[in-house]
């Protein structure tokens, strides 16, 4: 069955509540790794606080208990052999069975963090990375059957994370890799659907885009419900039952084998161009142009006009390679940095900014979540501005047409990440809601003007090229994100020095919108003189 033919607007609701159920979980990292903390994932780690500086070592007792503190043997990593008690305080003996100091263990420590970020990196590396393999994925396989695989791998994600432990805590990886690029396969396949709208393309991409950033929300209610007394794995194999069901009947009933594609009645507009000619309008067939889903009669009449230069394009080789698109790579990779960096240290970040204190701490991460809701709104504002600045550009020379369009949101995208980063040099309470508010409004822009910009920019039959490169530039900020994570942690004025190098970072990508400023300029002056 293909129902989506028959019901557009149940199969569009449908993708709504997949992407926001399932989509974008990964983002919402903070609130996960505050559970798995307490927990005790990694706790072993934790070096304990002694009173007395005659301890040259540890030794491992047998189970039992001390001073009525029951306790359970851990072996680290390093050989060396701790305990770990419930309450976090514990007697050492020696091997008399005498005491000889009295230990703290902290709560949560640094390397802890640093062993949990190491899988959360290597997750969104991983995802970012992945993706172009998911494009040529459904290219190859199709719709249907690229999303029956995927449903196989994000159960599979899930119940890693499920039976995860701190006896077997390295499943957090396997299983925070399944559901991130099985999310974000999810968002593929259901981009399509938007194509049953075109007049609403969008806006409806725009919605999507702002619902997988709002998904991050799963988490804060695994995290609710923890501290009700509801087990994490129980919440995750629910979230596995309920991802089977719901993907599972949509994917049977109303994805097909194929592509969704937008109706041929509909798909056929009689479009004029507006040059000084006055040559016959021509007929214009508007096919899936990208995966952002961005059409218009504004972009009917960029094809249209620009017909001819599309015939004679560069080759696939000299497009990666020119100046443009490696200033486009740059830009994103340094703003995903500022987006991954900003998740994965939101923790550490909030510690420190409220000194340690676990309960608030978990309450602005609560606040984070429900801030970052926004995001529909936020990207629904993206593309409104997007289109609107296509409008105002749509008389201009055909390079014009292109490239201005994308200088506003690109410049907006900018200073909503320079403002995230700024924030970090504060901590006080004022501060971290600003940052949540600018940050929502930076994760909604900075995907759609990237993959706009490719749509825009470059040859269409390139863009599932340039959109793998877009992923992987993402990839590789993933990456450097624990990098960055460690040396955060390193000494104590390292969260300021990170801070810096980012916003220095930041700032050279205002060369990008710079130079496409400077050609258009050059465009609109050519343009002048040819006529004059």
């Amino acid at each position: 069955m293909e129902l989506y033919k028959r019901f557009p607007k149940l199969c569009i609701i449908w993708s709504f509540v997949e992407i926001v159920c399932f989509g974008g979980i990964i983002f919402g990292w903070g609130s996960l790794v505050f559970v798995l903390k307490e927990e005790g994932f990694y706790h072993s780690e934790c070096q304990p606080i002694a009173s007395s500086n005659h301890i040259q070592g540890e030794m491992l007792i047998t189970n039992t208990s001390v001073n009525n503190i029951s306790y359970n043997p851990i072996e680290s990593s390093n050989g060396v052999l701790r305990t770990t008690f419930a309450n976090s305080t514990a007697n050492v003996l020696d091997g008399s069975g005498q005491d000889i100091t009295k230990a703290e263990f902290p709560s949560d420590c640094v390397e802890q963090e640093s062993k949990l970020n190491l899988w959360f990196s290597i997750a969104v590396g991983f995802m970012y990375l992945g993706f172009a393999a998911v494009g040529y994925i459904i290219r190859i396989l199709g719709t249907r059957n690229t999303r029956l695989l995927f449903i196989v791998i994000y159960v599979i994600g899930t119940l890693s994370i499920a039976f995860a432990s701190p006896v077997i805590p390295w499943l957090l990886c396997p299983g925070l890799c399944c559901i991130g690029i099985a999310g974000l396969a999810v968002l593929a396949t259901n981009l399509q659907v938007a194509n049953l709208y075109p007049k609403l393309r969008s806006t409806i991409v725009a919605i999507f885009t702002g619902l997988f950033d709002f998904s991050s929300i799963i988490q804060q209610i695994v995290k609710v419900v923890h501290e009700r007394g509801i087990e994490r794995k129980y919440s995750y194999i629910f979230i596995s039952a309920l991802f089977f069901s719901i993907v599972g009947f949509s994917t049977l009933c109303f994805h097909p084998r194929g592509h969704i594609t937008e109706p041929v009645a509909k798909s056929r507009k009689k479009i004029s161009k507006p040059d000084e000619t006055k040559t016959e309008p021509s007929d214009v067939l508007l096919t899936e142009k990208d995966g952002n889903g961005a059409h218009s009669k504004e972009d009917a009449y960029y094809n249209s006009s620009s017909y001819e230069s599309q015939k004679s394009h560069l080759s696939l080789r000299a497009t990666l390679l020119s100046a443009q698109c490696l200033f486009h790579l740059f830009w994103l990779c340094i703003h995903a940095l500022r987006f991954v960096t900003f998740i994965g240290l939101l923790n550490v970040w909030l510690k420190k900014t409220l000194n340690d204190e676990d309960e608030r701490v978990s309450g602005f991460l609560g606040l984070f979540s429900y801030i970052t809701m926004g995001a529909i709104g936020t990207a629904l504002i993206t593309g409104f501005l997007y289109d609107w600045q296509r409008r105002k550009f749509i008389k201009e020379a055909p390079l014009n047409q292109k490239l201005m369009p994308v200088l506003l949101p690109m410049l907006l995208t900018i200073v909503y990440s320079l403002s995230t980063t700024v924030m970090t040099f504060f901590e006080s309470e004022i501060t971290l809601y600003l940052a949540f508010v600018t940050f929502t409004f930076f994760r909604s822009s900075l995907f759609t003007v990237a993959v706009a910009f490719i749509g825009d920019a470059f040859p269409v039959d390139y863009f599932g090229v340039l959109f793998g490169f877009v992923q992987f530039a993402a990839g590789v900020a993933g990456l450097i994100q624990y990098p960055i994570f460690e040396w955060y942690e390193g000494y104590p004025k390292a969260a300021q020095h990170v801070s810096i190098l980012l916003l220095i970072l930041q700032l050279t990508t205002l060369i990008h919108p710079v130079i496409l400023f400077i050609r258009c300029r050059r465009e609109k002056q050519y343009s002048f003189n040819s006529s004059s």
